[in-house]
């Protein structure tokens, strides 16, 4: 994670008062998302520093996905991720992450990240499209005790995906970071727009 490698993300976590920074790597055949957090308040201060390996890659023995077009938002106990990855021939799908926030903020080596893959093979196209976005917490006031995190996509009967219908789709990511994490993801819900055109 000392390569310059680009799509450098910055996020304030208002819960905890610090600051995230992020970028992915370019070199494979593994890549990473790169993930630091501040130790203090300060953002010019020290950091603690993560490397989250990505989806491995069929295609390619010993390699993962290219992790492109990362996206982070602030939730109660988990930094969620997603991004769009790319395989080294022909394979594409969504990740979604819940990077284990307690443990990143206090430095533990230790942290972990929960994956969800949307393979485009084996979940319609139409869900995921051209990526999904995390929800970012704004303000003070917390979600309620152990409600999922919300996960939204578009998706755009004008596009060649195959969707008959405009529409966003909410997915809901519910992590328990127990000694075993407890992880799910759904579709919870698709809800009928007014005409767009992406």
């Amino acid at each position: 994670c000392t390569d310059p490698s680009g799509d450098p993300i910055v996020i304030y976590d208002q819960l905890v008062n610090r600051w995230l920074l992020s970028q992915f790597t370019t070199r494979g055949p593994q890549y990473y998302d790169c993930v630091a957090v501040s130790k203090t308040p300060d953002p010019t201060g020290e950091y603690y520093r993560y490397a989250f390996v990505t989806q491995p890659d069929p295609d390619l023995p010993g390699g993962t996905f290219f992790p492109d077009y990362p996206k982070y938002g602030v939730w109660t106990d988990s930094y969620i991720l997603t991004t769009r990855d790319f395989g080294d021939v022909d394979e594409y799908g969504i990740s979604i992450y819940a990077l284990e926030k307690a443990k990143m903020i206090s430095g533990n080596p230790q942290a972990r990240a929960v994956q969800f893959f949307l393979d485009s093979n084996s979940v319609p196209l139409e869900l995921i499209g051209d990526g999904l976005l995390p929800a970012d917490i704004d303000g003070n006031r917390r979600p309620q005790a152990g409600i999922p995190a919300p996960i939204f996509g578009t998706q755009d009967d004008d596009y060649p995906y195959g969707a008959t219908a405009d529409a966003i789709n909410i997915w809901e990511l519910s992590v328990l970071w127990n000694s075993k994490p407890v992880a799910s993801l759904s579709l919870a819900a698709q809800l009928p727009v007014a005409s767009f055109d992406s």
